[in-house]
């Protein structure tokens, strides 16, 4: 009967069907937590102006760059060696409890106390340091689940996650609470609640908190770290074209999202070498390809319908800012393939390369054109990426992953 029980609840097939179900209750359930992130965001913007929402978008975005740093790849490394051994690798509980124990405390301490010496918001970077810290448990919470066949409450814990954080957020907001504030308070809430609901973790030896995931590391914080582009556009050019930069840069988040999450699902079987899972990678792509066309080609109209009339003058932006996004779709794709085949210490320097070439030329695009200019420098700077690599993709053998 354990016997049973096991096998049910640990990964049972990478056939086509199999991988792409697990893809689609996954990528399904962030899909459903960052939509609901955006409509919290549609509020700020339609209801407090374009500054007040570039300001709570660009918090948004320190409090998801973050996320990795506090995960330090030990995420993505669980479910590729759990892909490996067919289910949670031993030790996956011990390793969340001590990444939330005393692990973080010294850097949230030194934070908060170089916070205060410059003058920044305490309280946001407070709020923003403590998501980080839950939301990294979290995804230890959500890569268990997957592992064990339960990709549909993996998914349920991530929407629900972003449900609560909406409730919490547009309560905050209804109570007078600043946009920035009530954005970042309500997704703290939301993590904290479902953190109340763990995996059934396997008792077992567990391995280094900072090193497990180390060669993940890079990638992870890389990608997050892109997040940071609306604090840049802020600083050079100012919280309303940050503003029109962020309606495409955070609402076209969904579409991102989808393929992150839905990779994250196939990580495990393309770990295996399994056929079927580069087929789901090929058809995430096209996907999300075909869907970013069509939001290309309704911007003019969709855009001052979704987030108002004063939103009008972001449409060059979002479109700009479509085009990058075909780019980091694939960029990502590759960079799954390739850490599933053993390749993730490059993919941990290149991608950090390009996260500082892009952010580079945001700055240099919103210096001499505003929002636009800043997501055309950004669209210029993920071809440059993109390129790359699909270089390293097609130039090196497949590798077999250090242990």
């Amino acid at each position: 009967m354990a016997q049973r029980r096991t096998a049910r609840t640990t990964l049972s097939g990478h056939g086509f069907r199999a991988v792409l179900s697990a893809a689609l209750r996954v990528g399904g359930g962030q899909l459903v937590a960052q939509a609901l992130t955006g409509i919290q965001l549609l509020v700020v913007a339609r209801h407090t102006g374009t500054a007040a929402f570039g300001e709570a978008a660009a918090w948004y975005g320190v409090a998801s760059a973050l996320v990795p740093l506090c995960d330090f790849g030990a995420s993505a490394r669980l479910l590729r060696d759990g892909g490996r051994l067919g289910g949670p690798p031993p030790g996956a509980g011990r390793l969340l409890v001590v990444r939330k124990s005393a692990v973080l405390a010294g850097p949230t301490a030194v934070v908060l106390l170089v916070s205060a010496v410059l003058g920044l918001p305490v309280m946001l970077v407070g709020l923003a340091v403590a998501y980080g810290v839950a939301r990294a448990a979290l995804l230890v919470v959500q890569a268990d689940w997957q592992l064990r066949g339960r990709a549909g409450v993996a998914a349920g814990v991530a929407a629900g996650e972003r449900l609560v954080a909406l409730v919490a957020g547009l309560s905050l907001t209804a109570a007078g609470v600043p946009a920035a504030a009530a954005l970042l308070g309500g997704l703290l809430a939301g993590t904290a609640v479902m953190l109340t609901r763990r995996a059934p973790f396997e008792p077992g030896p567990a391995t280094g908190p900072i090193r497990y995931g180390l060669r993940f590391a890079g990638a992870g914080v890389a990608g997050n770290l892109a997040l940071l582009d609306t604090v840049v556009v802020t600083a050079v050019a100012g919280p309303v074209q940050a503003g029109y930069y962020a309606l495409g840069a955070r609402l076209l988040g969904p579409l991102l999202v989808l393929v992150t999450a839905a990779g994250t699902a196939v990580l495990p079987s393309l770990a295996t070498g399994a056929p079927a899972a580069v087929r789901v990678v090929r058809l995430i792509g096209v996907t999300s390809a075909v869907a970013s066309a069509a939001v290309f080609l309704t911007a003019g109209r969709l855009v001052p319908l979704v987030a108002g009339p004063a939103f009008a003058a972001a449409v060059p932006a979002v479109r700009w800012y479509l085009a990058a996004l075909v780019c980091v779709v694939a960029a990502q794709l590759l960079v799954l393939l390739r850490q599933a085949r053993g390749d993730e210490v490059a993919m941990s320097i290149l991608l950090p390369a390009g996260v500082a070439t892009g952010l580079a030329a945001i700055a240099v695009g919103a210096h001499t054109g505003g929002a636009a200019g800043a997501a055309a420098g950004y669209a210029a700077a993920c071809v440059v990426v993109l390129g790359v690599l699909t270089w390293r993709h097609f130039s090196r053998r497949d590798d077999t992953a250090r242990q």
